[in-house]
């Protein structure tokens, strides 16, 4: 079995950002944090290159409004039996969801304090 507990991916940039109105830093959730910003029937934005309706990986970056649910919600989904942990974050919907091939993409939190988004 694959783990993935803290499926996450971190990137060495060749030279520095330049922040403009457009690029700028984020905040890095914190237990303080998670208590609020992934509560249950928060609205988080998930991104990633997943498939599509036509069954192939984005070539553009895309993203999905979803409603974070239970960590019980998904522990109890077939697929999912035994391979839910506290380290992971449950989300999703009748409506919008995400695709195989965004796992270990970005979830981001609108916050109410800057910066206005948190990872």
């Amino acid at each position: 079995m694959i783990p993935l507990d803290h499926d996450i991916a971190l990137l060495e940039l060749a030279s520095p950002v330049v922040f403009d109105d457009h690029i700028g830093p984020i905040q890095i959730s914190t237990p303080t944090t998670d208590e609020t910003l992934l509560a249950p029937q928060q609205i988080i934005r998930a991104v990633g290159w997943g498939i599509t309706d036509d069954g192939q990986a984005s070539q553009d970056l895309l993203y999905a409004d979803i409603e974070v649910q239970p960590l019980s919600t998904c522990a109890n989904l077939e697929g999912y039996k035994g391979k839910i942990s506290i380290n992971m974050v449950c989300a999703g919907g009748d409506d919008v969801d995400t695709c195989n091939g965004d796992s270990g993409g970005g979830v981001f939190s609108e916050g109410t304090y800057p910066p206005r988004w948190s990872a």
